[in-house]
């Protein structure tokens, strides 16, 4: 039996709200795959948590976006919830 409470994906989870939520979520008992593009910054905010998963990618490159789904599922079969957070305001 898993012994997370939910499998949480949170794009945009580098800085701001996404990475709050990630942190929130976390300490919550959830596991957490977190993405974004800057891989420094994703391992940083893992550190903080040890159910926090970096999980690197650029949401707006299709072909990473392809590649992300075996990656997706190579960690969790089923995601209970998913915060697309990743973008900016251009």
């Amino acid at each position: 039996m898993d012994k997370f409470r939910k499998c949480v994906w949170v794009t945009g989870a580098s800085s701001g709200l996404g990475r709050s939520l990630s942190i929130e979520l976390a300490s919550q008992g959830h596991k957490v795959v977190v993405s974004a593009r800057d891989q420094k910054r994703l391992d940083a905010l893992s550190d903080l948590h040890p159910n926090i998963i970096p999980f690197p990618c650029d949401i707006t490159d299709v072909g990473q976006m392809r590649e992300a789904e075996d990656g997706l599922a190579a960690i969790s079969t089923v995601f209970d919830q998913v915060y697309l957070n990743a973008g900016n305001c251009e």
